[in-house]
């Protein structure tokens, strides 16, 4: 139900919405591509949409260059997104 990424990933991340699933971008990890994972923990560089089902926690050391999409957030200072921070309260 985890993946955590300390390399590369070139490519879409994807999970069902009613899992308990969770991908984690380490300080060391790059994700070029969508992510679409309930849960969502970035502390590395993003170049692509982040869809969070349900929560979305952004570190001090995350990059991210694309909108993201979330229930609930955690932000850190010092994240920074280049892109729009968008709600989704789940209703639609």
């Amino acid at each position: 139900d985890q993946l955590y990424v300390n390399g590369v990933v070139r490519g879409d991340l994807f999970a069902n919405d009613d899992q308990e699933a969770t991908v984690v971008v380490s300080a060391t990890g790059r994700v070029t591509g969508d992510i679409r994972v309930p849960n969502v923990v970035i502390s590395g560089h993003v170049e692509g949409n982040v869809h969070a089902g349900r929560r979305v926690e952004l570190s001090a050391g995350a990059r991210v260059r694309g909108n993201v999409y979330y229930r609930l957030m955690e932000m850190e200072l010092g994240a920074m997104v280049e892109g729009q921070l968008l709600h989704d309260d789940g209703a639609g």
